[in-house]
């Protein structure tokens, strides 16, 4: 019985290596130019602002551009904070790679693996080695005495890196974006359960590091957002919590001052009474017999 040959499609085909270095760049370093070839740039470490006419992208760690052939390249780096960059010139004529020109790709867990495979195989199959510490003289060429396999090794890591790119940009085409009113509404829900949290556990830790990692958030969205809705950060927004309900604790007189400290996550009172000043313009005690007084005048 003869079986059927499937035959596999191919979208990436990478024909050659130009050259596969890892650069460390010296302050306010400059530089132009133009290839007939394409550029994977990966920042390693610092920020790296690249200009592929016309556009401009500032780079940070774990940012990775493809730069099609053809197109006039200025570099940059900053004062403050000169990168580390992974320069990959490969020459690939497939159409699919018109997909990848001039995007950003933030690598995920699963890239990074990719990449460190890659560089792992290209310091054997070329010379000098991509890692090579130090500058060489050696013209950029293929290690005869690599190890076994090393050469197609890496020609199948840089395509399944590539794919894995075009994967993620088909994945955010075929996912319904939400409306602006559904991601109000999500957001809303999102805050409003984390609210209530702060209402029920004001005695625990509320910190913002301990909110984000409750509730899976991170630090510049919960701070957004707080500063949206309250017009505060949530620090800011716990202390005044916890101190309307250190109020509430005074006027109702079922506890006293040492009680409604430990309640609201206070190891002394001492601290309690000093920041409730802070907050309210008055002690705890103070603040008791203004209340106290309101009383007996009505």
């Amino acid at each position: 019985m003869e079986l059927p040959r499937l035959k596999l499609s191919r979208m990436i085909n990478v024909n050659s290596v130009i050259s596969f270095r890892y650069a460390e760049y010296p302050r306010s370093f400059k530089a132009q130019d133009c290839y007939d070839f394409w550029q994977m740039f990966y920042v390693d470490k610092g920020v790296w602002e690249f200009c592929a006419e016309p556009d401009t992208f500032a780079m940070k760690q774990g940012d990775c551009l493809l730069v099609p052939p053809g197109v006039i390249r200025r570099s940059q780096t900053k004062q403050v904070t000169p990168p580390n960059v992974m320069i990959l010139s490969f020459e690939c004529r497939s159409a699919a790679m018109k997909h990848l020109s001039r995007r950003i790709f933030r690598l995920n867990d699963q890239e990074h693996h990719i990449l460190s495979m890659l560089i792992r195989e290209g310091n054997n199959a070329f010379l000098p080695p991509p890692l090579n510490p130090t500058p060489s003289k050696v013209p950029f060429s293929l290690n005869e005495h690599a190890l076994l396999g090393s050469h197609q090794l890496v020609r199948s890591y840089i395509e399944i890196l590539l794919v894995s790119f075009l994967r993620r940009i088909e994945l955010d085409r075929s996912t319904p974006k939400l409306s602006t009113v559904s991601q109000e509404n999500r957001e809303k829900s999102a805050i409003d359960k984390l609210l209530r949290y702060i209402e029920e556990n004001l005695g625990d830790d509320l910190s913002l590091p301990s909110l984000c990692r409750k509730f899976a958030i991170s630090r510049t969205h919960l701070y957004n957002a707080f500063k949206k809705r309250f017009g505060c950060g949530i620090s800011e927004y716990v202390r005044r919590a916890r101190f309307e309900q250190a109020k509430l604790f005074i006027r109702e007189e079922t506890s006293s001052m040492t009680e409604i400290a430990e309640r609201l996550g206070y190891s002394s009172i001492h601290y309690f009474s000093r920041d409730f000043k802070k907050m309210i313009g008055m002690t705890p005690t103070e603040y008791a017999k203004s209340i106290q007084a309101k009383v007996s005048r009505t």
